[in-house]
């Protein structure tokens, strides 16, 4: 298991106990699936996401959690051309996809680990297919929305 940065137990410290460890078990499985990869925590204010790529840029992730009140999504950027087999997909985006997750029971379905390997398996940067040396760690950012002036959250 990858070390839990400082900074996301404090990006998550609005949200109830249930819905933390949620987020943080998904998590988890996503990164046992996606081996050493870039995460970006991002507190957009009405959510707080973790976007996973191979490059380290938002616009080639690969798959994003993002964590609401009630529940957390596993999203997948490219979600319009996974398979659904399983018809857990949702939204109506042109591109994006997710699945929600409201309880624990719901992470240890086996088909949600498919789900996040066919998105590897549709990501153009992922470096098990080129001739990149593999990144030996998971590289962590944190990046805030930026508030306007005289606005409160």
């Amino acid at each position: 298991m990858t070390r839990r940065p400082k900074a996301l137990s404090g990006l998550l410290r609005r949200y109830d106990p249930p819905v933390r460890a949620l987020a943080l078990k998904l998590r988890d499985l996503v990164l046992r699936e996606m081996g050493p990869c870039h995460e970006c925590l991002y507190d957009a204010g009405y959510t707080v996401a973790f976007w996973y790529s191979y490059t380290g840029r938002i616009t080639d992730g690969v798959c994003l959690i993002a964590v609401y009140t009630k529940h957390v999504n596993l999203g997948f950027t490219r979600g319009t051309t996974l398979p659904d087999p399983h018809r857990l997909l949702e939204g109506t985006g042109t591109w994006m996809r997710h699945i929600k997750m409201r309880t624990p029971a719901d992470l240890v379905r086996p088909e949600i680990p498919e789900y996040v390997r066919a998105a590897i398996a549709e990501a153009d940067d992922d470096p098990r297919d080129s001739q990149r040396a593999p990144m030996p760690r998971v590289v962590t950012i944190v990046k805030r929305a930026s508030r306007k002036r005289g606005t409160r959250r």
